[in-house]
Order: structure tokens, then C-alpha cells, then sequence
């Protein structure tokens, strides 16, 4: 089931890039993903820092724009002494 997402969720200043955004999905079906489109095919509509959530919106080819939130993964350095 997909999550609901708060009707503020996607409002605000972008505020990351989307190299970040996609270097966050390292070795994931998202990075692959998102490295194929070209770059007028998305956009980086807000992020939020504190619940790590990303909005972006996707144009397909007959122009049609479909809102996505991602929520960028946690990266642990547990394994750093």
C-alpha cells in the first residue's frame, strides 16, 4: 500500500540538487532510474531535511506531470570506529 503523503509534504524550496538526490540511491533501481531520464524530464520540487523526504515531478513525453515524493535512505557509518 502506498504511504499518504501530508498535503503540505511538497511545498517549499527545493533546496537539494538532484546529483544529491540521485547519488542518495547509490546502486538502487531508483539511482538507475532516474539516471535515465534526461535532465528536462524531472525537476526537484522541495526536500524536506528533517523527514528526509524529496518531491520531484516527473514530465513524460506527451507532456503529462506526475508528483513523486521519495524519501532519501539513512546512511549509517556505524561501521566507522
Amino acid at each position: 500500500m502506498a504511504l499518504s503523503i501530508p498535503k503540505r509534504a511538497c511545498v517549499g524550496r527545493p533546496g537539494i540538487s538532484k546529483k544529491a538526490v540521485i547519488s542518495s540511491f547509490i546502486h538502487t533501481k531508483t539511482e538507475e532510474y532516474l539516471e535515465s531520464l534526461d535532465d528536462d524530464q524531472w525537476q526537484v520540487t522541495s526536500y524536506d531535511p528533517q523527514n528526509r523526504s524529496v518531491c520531484i515531478d516527473l514530465t513524460s513525453d506527451s507532456g503529462i506531470v506526475h508528483h513523486v515524493a521519495l524519501t532519501l535512505p539513512v546512511v549509517s557509518t556505524s561501521w566507522r570506529k
